[in-house]
């Protein structure tokens, strides 16, 4: 075998590494996206499958800033399967009190993170971080000039450049806000993650996942063809997710849900109740058939057909959990996940 056939087999290798690396690293906007493209609207078996319990992990993600330092040669830009040759980050650090902003209020543009993390802290720490790559180090710069935060009294706006395979940027926002303050976030293909927040939420993305840990209060949460999970045990709570992949992932982490939740999604609803369910609940599909429920209590679920539709309700009491999906929907136990009925 030739030298330079050596060469070019050493090259693809590197470069298929590096492409299963970056696919690893994207952030759940992003696999969102992917999925919109390769999972069709129509029911399928995947939507019968449990949520995953990863999808409620309370660990945040790794923000661009936080990886190792870029050098000159190839990088790979957490974008898809894009290579950049040159990566160039940037850091910003504001801090400010509720005097300023009384309430949290985000506007994020194309292609950015939003995390926020409630602390007993009654002040706002935010930490954003942009990066930009391209084929030389001025387009690179440049691009990175163009990811922009800006601070009114009303609001924090996230600005990216419309996406590039050749100059792939992102920007990532992390906040620690006072846990009892309310939020806004207003994003477009912008992940979105919420942590420990006791207060008015009112959240909005497009294609997009959006994660909400242990948040309760007075809580809206609309994604337009994108995902929500949501783990939490109280609060008011309202769910929506519509579109190709509109799916919302539910964990219940106490016996009784201390509130109300309801929850409408286009694809699927897959909900983990705790080994215990005192929460009374109405599960609505369109379909007998789009409904599973591999939980201890569904002997006890008692079924009422309605035009145009089935529900399944448990409890005697005026229901605490209103769930209606268009596709599936499905009942788990956390500790039936590794049940071979489940394999």
């Amino acid at each position: 075998m030739s030298l330079m056939t050596v060469r070019r087999f050493a090259a693809k290798a590197i470069r298929s590494r590096l492409e299963r690396e970056a696919a690893m690293q994207l952030p759940g906007l992003l696999r969102s996206l992917g999925a919109m493209f390769t999972r069709p609207a129509r029911v399928r078996e995947y939507n019968f499958e449990p949520p995953h319990l990863a999808l409620f992990d309370s660990a945040r993600m790794t923000a661009p800033c936080d990886q190792e330092s870029p050098r000159r040669g190839l990088r790979v830009v957490p974008r898809g399967t894009a290579i950049a040759p040159f990566v160039r980050r940037r850091s910003e650090h504001l801090s400010f009190s509720p005097a300023e902003m009384p309430a949290l209020a985000i506007d994020a543009g194309n292609q950015a993170t939003v995390s926020i993390m409630g602390t007993d802290a009654d002040k706002y720490e935010v930490r954003f971080c942009a990066q930009a790559g391209a084929a030389n180090e001025g387009d690179a710069r440049r691009s990175l000039e163009e990811i922009t935060l800006e601070r009114t009294s009303q609001w924090l706006k996230v600005r990216v450049p419309q996406y590039s395979r050749e100059r792939p940027a992102q920007a990532r926002l992390d906040v620690q806000a006072a846990r009892h303050r309310a939020v806004r976030v207003n994003g477009s293909y912008s992940y979105t993650e919420l942590f420990g927040i006791d207060a008015v939420v009112r959240l909005s993305t497009t294609h997009a996942r959006m994660k909400l840990i242990e948040v309760a209060g007075d809580v809206h949460a609309t994604a337009h063809v994108g995902i929500i999970d949501f783990a939490g045990d109280r609060g008011r709570i309202e769910l929506h997710a519509d579109g190709e992949i509109g799916e919302i992932n539910l964990k219940f982490t106490n016996t009784l849900f201390d509130g109300t939740l309801d929850a409408e999604a286009e694809v699927a609803i897959r909900v983990l109740l705790p080994p215990a369910c005192e929460s009374s609940f109405e599960a609505v599909v369109e379909r007998p058939d789009l409904f599973v429920c591999r939980a201890d209590i569904a002997p006890r679920l008692r079924r009422q057909d309605r035009r145009g539709a089935v529900a399944f309700s448990y409890g005697h009491d005026d229901p605490l959990l209103r769930l209606i999906s268009h596709g599936a929907m499905v009942i788990d136990t956390a500790d039936h996940l590794t049940s071979p009925r489940l394999q």
